[in-house]
């Protein structure tokens, strides 16, 4: 059983205490979405974004790769002894532990996360899209699937299609990212789909056209999952329905920007402004009012059709 290593290490689980904070400092996009959503769920829905943030954090924060892996350790441990149940040692993890005993959620998701996390520390470049697919499973998949369990939603063709959103928002992401991860001496792009594996040891960066065909696969996969999350909507909860496709039409528009600027993910990190969000934020506004107005004319339609197809034998 790993411990907590020295006070300064410590410190690391102790300092990020406000799950407001948290996810209004690294991610706009949800804060804004998150507004959206009913009090009581819009608290487990930040504490377990602060918690996902955290694990992140534990890697890329780290000072050396044992650091890390520690943190990581530590931090499983804990979860093991939630689902164990007993008291977990890091206050970190004891919204994780409300979240667990509230929603029910299994074991393996958050399990999964972490060892996705970890595959981050020793980290091994991603060999064909099989290799893709497993990683955004396990870093962003996995919270979508957590996500339904605090929506109440335990059916498991939704829970499929809130994996294909997170794994979806997952791809944009690494889109964004090439520029930053290469600088951490890392590469999601499948090696087969670049044009050759070019060596992390190389002191000059590759230019876009190095990148520019796997990006563009990436999001087109990306793309793909995003129409089968979205058929996912209709499990939703009215309340919160809105917030996640406001989340989600977001992330998809940063993805939208880099296939404008002909794949440029070197010259500057794409983000969505201001402006584009406001927009955003209106069209999925109509088209939930349209999908709510659908539904209830299907709801009264479906009785008359049956009352007339009875008549008329």
């Amino acid at each position: 059983m790993h411990t907590l290593p020295a006070t300064e290490e410590s410190q690391f689980f102790e300092d990020r205490l406000d799950a407001d904070d948290i996810i209004k400092t690294h991610s706009k996009s949800f804060s804004l979405a998150s507004c959206l959503l009913p009090k009581s769920i819009r608290t487990d829905v930040r504490k377990l974004y602060s918690w996902c943030r955290w694990c992140d954090n534990a890697v890329d924060e780290a000072e050396s790769p044992s650091i890390a892996s520690n943190r990581l350790n530590v931090m499983r441990n804990d979860i093991v002894r939630i689902f164990d149940g007993q008291e977990p040692k890091l206050r970190t993890s004891k919204w994780m532990k409300q979240l667990i005993l509230k929603h029910s959620i299994p074991r393996h998701l958050p399990l999964d996360l972490l060892l996705g996390m970890k595959s981050d520390v020793f980290f091994k470049p991603l060999r064909n899209q099989a290799d893709l697919e497993t990683y955004c499973y396990r870093v962003a998949g996995v919270v979508g699937k957590m996500m339904c369990f605090l929506f109440g939603i335990k059916n498991e063709r939704a829970l499929e299609k809130a994996n294909r959103l997170g794994m979806a928002m997952q791809m944009t992401n690494i889109a964004r990212d090439v520029s930053e991860d290469w600088n951490r001496r890392r590469c999601y792009l499948p090696v087969s789909w670049l044009k050759d594996k070019h060596g992390f040891s190389s002191s000059v960066k590759p230019s876009n056209e190095y990148f520019r065909t796997a990006v563009a696969k990436l999001l087109d996969l990306a793309e793909q999952n995003y129409q089968i999350g979205y058929t996912g909507y209709a499990f939703l909860p009215d309340n919160t329905r809105l917030a996640i496709r406001i989340a989600a039409s977001v992330y998809r528009h940063i993805g939208l920007k880099i296939i404008a600027s002909n794949y440029q993910v070197l010259d500057r990190r794409h983000y969505v402004a201001k402006s584009r969000k406001i927009a955003v934020c209106l069209r999925e506004t109509v088209a939930e009012f349209s999908f709510r107005v659908q539904r209830v004319f299907a709801s009264y339609r479906s009785p008359f059709v049956q009352s007339f197809n009875r008549s008329s034998k």
